[in-house]
């Protein structure tokens, strides 16, 4: 391959003087020298099988530059292809001649002889197109001595080939599913535990299928009904070109619908026709053009030197309510390129999974649907959306579709003879009044649900009271806010002794480093949001402090990146060189110090973050909880009718007190 002998010896060095020692016990054992060199899993493994498949290429690649092999074209006209590598498999491709494949033959048997490792015959596999004649087909296997591919065989997974019959070719996804639901074990396991098993195991199951097939609906419903069943509950064309490639066009446009522009430098994208807007919506600009090109640029609209809006040509081109959302997003300090971003995510990487509800979302938006469906369906939500164990969310559930063992329900199902409330000896037992209409009940729900009780007497369906109750707060009105609203509450762990919470601004700094909080608050009545700094030294004195209205952007975990910029900023400008910086965003902080998130909507202040920490000699990112940073919070609530204020070794007078109570605990 052109290596020179220099370089061949360090690679043999590298490969005969390994060693290995294997952990008995917590000890490491000793050391043992393999007779064959490395073996699979040492690091330098995969660079030199890299390096001989590079051979392997080369040798493919002058075949086909000289004509002995052909390879395939996908269409007309089109680039001729003859071999893909995934990592230790490869596709060959050639023309189904007797010729050829001795050509190959004598390519794959060079690179056995040069690399030293040999073709798996066992696992090697042919695929013939459909005019190729069954004599052809049977010289070959004979000559390569391999076997042919069948229909429903798969290959890394997948499908080798998807014809016809779809469902045949994706059975195996279903044979899986019903497998796991089928297990002795799991017929052991109790209701909540089924949920575990459908949620967290058998869900996943179908996902790396889904990344590149888009599964028949039949299958679907199918699997669905496996879920189903396995839960107790109840489930309510165009064939022109091949499936896999339908596949491949549907993912496609589900991306490009959902995918939107992150504004750099704003050269790559289009005002009136990208998707570039961060707020709810499809991303587009709806004010008209008018005057001005079509084709005009974001660029156009920034000032590349303060690295901001230009606000008056912004006014004047859109209209009130896109011009402020405009102003809102932020710009970067450096020159950074514009990037396509997923926003459906967190990390701005396209997931199956937010890909697979975008598309179920669209499909329900699409899909005429009658009210009561509708309002069904926000029911269902708000109940899978509340912050309680999910075994009461199983039970609201449940409830609301009348799957609960009533005595109607065993009635019905003819396995008892009464069906008379066995507690009040009254009404039936049906799910309404078995969970809230009976008089025995009265002594739980009138205390704080007297309003709810009274609204809902004629009510016979649990469906109905929960929308009651979730959807219409003066049910409630004499407890409170709505249900929704309460359970949350009633759920939260709230910290019952505040001192245990590590609070990095209560401990004095490193000696030699300045100690900087940061944080962000918004205010979403007045579409602005606050930022605020303090900086102190080891003994907990201020040094600076600052508080900065902004316009507000589209997520509180920009508003923390842009607090944390601006920090960094505030304290280069004061020429400090050894800092520690703290944030109770645990979010951004890990995005920090991970350098992850660089995809998402905020990435590029991600990335002035990371440019700007090169300016100091020394810096660290820590985590602390709100309490240790309260005077940081306390400054960004204050900017509600500031713009910019700055103070230098004071703090105005209505944060005194909250920082007195930081020194205060670092005194004791």
């Amino acid at each position: 391959m052109g290596f020179h002998v220099k370089w061949v010896n360090l690679m043999m060095m590298c490969i005969t003087t390994v060693s290995y020692s294997l952990l008995i016990n917590g000890e490491p054992s000793e050391k043992i020298t393999p007779s064959r060199g490395i073996r699979q899993g040492d690091p330098i493994s995969p660079y030199l099988f890299l390096l001989c498949s590079e051979g392997l290429h080369a040798l493919i690649e002058n075949a086909a530059q000289t004509g002995l092999i052909r390879g395939i074209s996908i269409c007309r006209n089109g680039p001729r292809l003859t071999h893909l590598f995934f990592a230790d498999d490869s596709l060959i491709f050639c023309k189904a001649s007797i010729q050829e494949c001795i050509h190959i033959q004598s390519i794959l048997s060079e690179y056995e002889a040069a690399s030293g490792q040999k073709l798996n015959r066992e696992k090697t596999t042919l695929f013939f197109s459909k005019a190729t004649s069954s004599s052809t087909q049977e010289n070959i296997i004979n000559l390569l001595g391999v076997s042919e591919v069948k229909q429903y065989e798969k290959y890394l997974g997948l499908p080798s080939f998807v014809g016809r019959g779809k469902r045949a070719s994706f059975a195996f996804i279903k044979e899986r599913v019903w497998s796991k639901l089928m297990g002795w074990k799991e017929k052991l396991l109790s209701q909540a535990g089924r949920e575990v098993l459908i949620k967290a195991v058998i869900q996943a199951l179908p996902s790396f299928a889904m990344s590149y097939f888009k599964l028949p609906s039949t299958l679907c419903h199918e699997i669905e009904v496996m879920f189903v069943n396995a839960s107790g509950g109840s489930v309510a064309k165009n064939n022109l070109g091949s499936f896999a490639w339908k596949s491949i066009l549907r993912g496609r446009d589900i991306i490009s619908r959902g995918a939107k522009w992150g504004v750099g430098n704003g050269w790559n994208i289009k005002i009136f026709d990208d998707k570039w807007l961060p707020s709810g919506g499809s991303g587009r600009v709806t004010s008209p053009p008018g005057i001005h090109d079509p084709e005009l640029r974001v660029a156009s609209l920034i000032d590349h030197d303060l690295h901001c809006w230009k606000s008056d040509r912004v006014d004047a081109i859109f209209s009130p309510a896109e011009a402020r959302v405009i102003k809102a997003i932020p710009l970067s300090f450096l020159d950074s390129p514009d990037w396509l971003y997923w926003p459906w995510n967190r990390s701005g990487v396209y997931s199956v999974k937010t890909g697979y509800n975008l598309a179920r979302e669209w499909e329900s938006l699409n899909a005429p649907s009658a009210p009561a469906q509708t309002v069904c369906n926000n029911t269902w939500k708000k109940i899978w959306n509340l912050h309680v164990p999910n075994r009461i969310c199983t039970l609201l559930w449940r409830a609301s579709n009348d799957s609960l063992p009533t005595k109607v329900n065993l009635t019905r199902r003819k396995m008892l003879q009464v069906d008379t409330c066995p507690n009040c000896n009254l009404e039936l037992e049906t799910v309404v009044h078995a969970l809230w209409s009976c008089k025995k009940l009265d002594i739980v729900w009138l205390p704080k649900f007297a309003k709810l009780k009274e609204v809902s007497s004629s009510l016979s369906c649990f469906s109905n009271l929960m929308y009651l109750a979730l959807q219409d707060p003066i049910c409630v009105e004499e407890s409170g806010p709505c249900l929704g609203a309460r359970i949350p509450a009633y759920s939260a762990n709230p910290c019952k002794n505040p001192k245990n919470y590590p609070c990095g601004s209560l401990e004095a700094a490193t000696p030699g480093l300045v100690k900087v909080n940061f944080n962000g608050a918004i205010f979403s009545t007045h579409s602005s949001a606050g930022l605020g700094v303090i900086i102190r030294d080891q003994a907990g004195l201020v040094l600076a402090a600052l508080s900065q209205n902004i316009p507000l952007p589209t997520s509180v975990e920009a508003v923390e990146v842009m607090a944390a910029r601006r920090a960094l900023l505030f304290a280069k400008e004061l020429g400090f060189e050894r800092v520690v910086v703290e944030g109770d965003s645990e979010v951004v902080i890990k995005a920090i110090k991970e350098k992850s998130l660089l995809s998402s909507g905020w990435g590029h202040l991600l990335k002035d973050i990371h440019a700007l920490s090169h300016s100091f000699s020394c810096i660290y990112f820590l985590h602390v909880k709100r309490l240790g940073n309260r005077v940081a919070h306390s400054l960004a609530r204050r900017s509600f009718c500031n713009p910019l204020l700055v103070w230098m070794e004071e703090l105005p007078l209505d944060i005194v007190d909250v920082y007195n109570q930081d020194l205060g605990f670092i005194n004791e």
